[in-house]
């Protein structure tokens, strides 16, 4: 949470003025839209550690203003323009316009800022809140079966024919939420036993999980075939931080009857060995 304290507004002479949020672009990204009320608001990504100005957007003259912070006003201090002071260990100044300058971007001030502005007769206008977007971006993402941990060093998973699968992909992070999503790919040589590979193969369901931190996607293959074998499941990390996404899988041993698995051991070899 934003450091919420008792406030003391502060005076402001000015003309009225409507503004829109500025940001620096390079590490910050915003836009307006609408939440399913039909309220408008500015949605506003930043990344930590950046600074930010958001603008009191309303259209009277006003003579004092404070900030809101998910409902609770947010303790600010005056910027003292003669010298370009700054208060050390206070992240968050008002300018002479009534404008909020957020220093040091933190984790903790992800969340609803509204400005709320009074004229000299005490008529208070709030300006369009904007949702502040904090990002921090997933670092990594694994792999459960039965809410146990793979081992990333072992490739492999063992899973007998017509059984049940069921593999989870879990990030523990990321704000907002990362999205996940998973891909099928069928190993080439499992194919050759089966010319004509049913459409159940590729049945793959994918199920979004509830967590408080970061997100949770389960792939289910309700049976378990001859042509998994060697197929590879892979659970994709995407997130607005991230350049290109981050990826985990696994390979399917499909465990059936020993004589087809000699057969397959087989096809595996190199041409020479299998005297072609």
């Amino acid at each position: 949470h934003a450091e919420s304290k008792p406030h003391t507004r502060h005076p402001h002479t000015g003309s009225a003025h409507r503004r829109t949020i500025r940001a620096d672009t390079r590490t910050n990204l915003s836009y307006e839209t609408a939440n399913a009320d039909g309220e408008a608001y500015t949605q506003m990504y930043s990344r930590q550690n950046a600074a930010l100005v958001l603008e009191c957007a309303v259209n009277i003259n006003f003579s004092t203003s404070i900030w809101l912070k998910d409902g609770q006003i947010v303790q600010t201090i005056l910027k003292d323009n003669t010298n370009n002071k700054r208060v050390i260990g206070h992240r968050f100044l008002v300018d002479a316009n009534g404008n909020l300058e957020i220093d040091n971007v933190r984790l903790e001030d992800d969340g609803r800022w509204q400005c709320e502005a009074e004229d000299a007769f005490g008529f208070v206008v709030q300006g369009k809140p904007v949702q502040l977007t904090v990002l921090d971006p997933p670092k990594k993402a694994y792999l459960l079966i039965d809410n146990r941990i793979l081992d990333p060093g072992n490739p492999f998973i063992p899973v007998k024919e017509n059984a049940d699968l069921t593999v989870s992909c879990v990030v523990d992070e990321g704000n907002p939420k990362p999205s996940l999503s998973w891909e099928l790919t069928l190993g080439s040589l499992a194919l050759l036993d089966a010319p004509e590979v049913p459409l159940e193969v590729l049945n793959l369901t994918e199920t979004m999980r509830d967590q408080k931190v970061g997100a949770r996607n389960d792939a289910r293959l309700g049976r378990v075939l001859r042509a998994h074998h060697n197929a590879t499941l892979t659970c994709f990390v995407r997130h607005i931080a991230l350049e290109q996404p981050l990826n985990v899988s696994v390979l399917l041993n499909v465990q059936f009857p020993e004589e087809l698995r000699r057969k397959h051991a087989a096809l595996m070899l190199p041409d020479y060995e299998r005297g072609v």
